[in-house]
């Protein structure tokens, strides 16, 4: 007991002599990174809809083939956008592609939920 009694004052006295990291100056002008925004786009679970079945397409647009079809309400895990064929549904028009890489192909904006925004996913680095 007179030993832990003994070091709690010598263990704070330790603690006050660790060294401090140094003085920055603040004055000096930040300049942002190129790839500052890199960390909000990332990828986005997101649902199928609009439709019973989506067509996911080998590229950005109606005329490529179609690699998969997808069921309303099913998940996918969409990694970025590229801007394609403009796909008009109902007077809502919409050129944006998203990428499903499990899949290996895109659907177009107009059948994602509003989680799935060119904002959130970021451009496709191969548009």
């Amino acid at each position: 007991m007179k030993l832990s009694l003994a070091f709690i004052p010598l263990l704070s006295l330790g603690i006050t002599a660790v060294p401090v990291a140094d003085v920055y100056d603040l004055s000096t002008p930040v300049t942002p990174r190129e790839d500052a925004n890199i960390l909000e786009k990332r990828d986005r679970r997101c649902t199928i809809v609009g439709a019973d079945v989506v067509n996911c397409r080998e590229g950005f647009g109606t005329p490529t083939p179609i690699k998969h079809k997808l069921k309303r309400g099913s998940t996918y895990t969409f990694t970025c956008w590229a801007l394609g064929e403009r796909v008009i549904v109902d007077g809502n028009s919409n050129a944006s592609w998203q990428w499903i890489d499990s899949l290996n192909c895109y659907v177009n904006g107009h059948y994602t939920d509003s989680g799935c925004t060119s904002s959130a996913l970021g451009r496709c680095i191969w548009d």
